[in-house]
């Protein structure tokens, strides 16, 4: 990629994803080698951390955000029309430094002279400079601050949740299964820690129930919650309003997903019966959970909500279902039931 087209990038996504346009401007600054221009950036990084946490903290008001962000925002062109100055530079070559040479950089920034660091924000603050002003302090200051910037968020893993609801049926009571769900998610702090991402997908045809799990990336957990019958295998939504059909292509499914890398790692299928398809799918999901046999919404929801208490708390699969066979009544613990690599536990 040329300079100009570099240059085009970094404008049309100044508002869109200035993280990235802060860390490329950082990245093309160290390969110039030129420490003013990487000063000025380092200055800017440091003030984009500080937006992000008024506006997280809800700490000023939404016009002083505004005007902080415009500021920014002017800085940011500013610096991309002075870096058009430059020779040509490769952005392939930033990306991967962005990625795989933080350590370096942090080095670097590490070793900058507090006299100029001094120096940097006299100009900041219209060369003069508060008699408590502690370069060593501010400095600490501004590479946590930058560390946070190149920090890289883990892909959450997603929780795909289908419910279909045929008519003429008991009622699943999904809505306050799915209330259950989203009350754990919140309270356990995953919801902060970026660790898991629940997906809810309520009142799904079964024509529909495939694409509805063609969502990037691959599911971490399908959980499908149906009715399902003992000789007739699971049951769907129809097309029409009073329509419900059954379905057992279990395999044919996952085939499908399997095609563009989208098998989940388990698959919970909360439905009375649901066991019976598990000798077919086998090893083909790392994970299955289901049902041995009939079990009531009540039990199915108390199951599901100790599951995901655990789950949430200590991130296991195994320990979630532990922590959801715990509380129920004997004759009911037996029900749910857990494969993993097609063997039941």
């Amino acid at each position: 990629m040329n300079n100009t087209e570099l240059i085009r990038k970094l404008k049309d996504k100044i508002t869109s994803n200035t993280k990235w346009v802060i860390e490329t401007l950082l990245q093309a600054s160290k390969m110039l080698n030129d420490t003013d221009f990487e000063n000025k950036i380092i200055l800017q990084a440091s003030f984009y951390s500080d937006i992000q946490e008024n506006e997280k903290d809800n700490t000023v008001s939404h016009e002083n955000l505004t005007i902080q962000k415009a500021k920014l925002k002017k800085a940011l062109l500013s610096y991309i029309d002075e870096l058009a100055e430059f020779e040509e530079i490769d952005i392939e070559e930033i990306i991967k430094s962005i990625e795989n040479d933080k350590s370096n950089a942090q080095n670097e920034y590490s070793n900058m002279n507090l006299q100029d660091l001094k120096q940097i924000y006299k100009k900041k603050y219209n060369h003069s400079l508060h008699p408590d002003f502690d370069a060593k302090k501010e400095k600490e200051k501004v590479l946590e601050k930058i560390a946070q910037l190149t920090k890289k968020t883990p892909e959450r893993k997603k929780i795909i949740y289908l419910d279909s609801r045929a008519n003429d049926f008991v009622d699943l009571k999904c809505t306050n299964e799915i209330e259950i769900i989203q009350n754990n998610y919140n309270s356990s702090g995953n919801a902060q820690n970026n660790y898991f991402e629940p997906i809810f997908q309520t009142n799904v045809k079964k024509s529909k129930m495939y694409e509805n799990l063609a969502l990037p990336p691959a599911a971490f957990i399908v959980h499908l919650s149906c009715h399902g019958e003992d000789d007739d295998g699971l049951v769907f939504k129809g097309e029409k309003e009073n329509e419900y059909v059954y379905a057992n292509d279990i395999n044919g499914w996952l085939d499908d997903l399997a095609k563009f890398n989208k098998k989940p790692t388990c698959l919970l299928i909360s439905a009375c019966f649901s066991e019976q398809l598990f000798d077919e799918i086998g090893y083909r999901v790392e994970f299955l959970i289901g049902m041995s046999k009939a079990i009531d919404s009540t039990n199915a929801i108390k199951f599901a909500n100790d599951f995901y208490k655990g789950l949430f708390i200590d991130n296991n699969i195994e320990e979630g279902f532990r922590n959801g066979i715990r509380n129920l009544k004997d004759e009911i613990k037996e029900i749910p039931v857990l494969y993993i690599n097609g063997v039941k536990k």
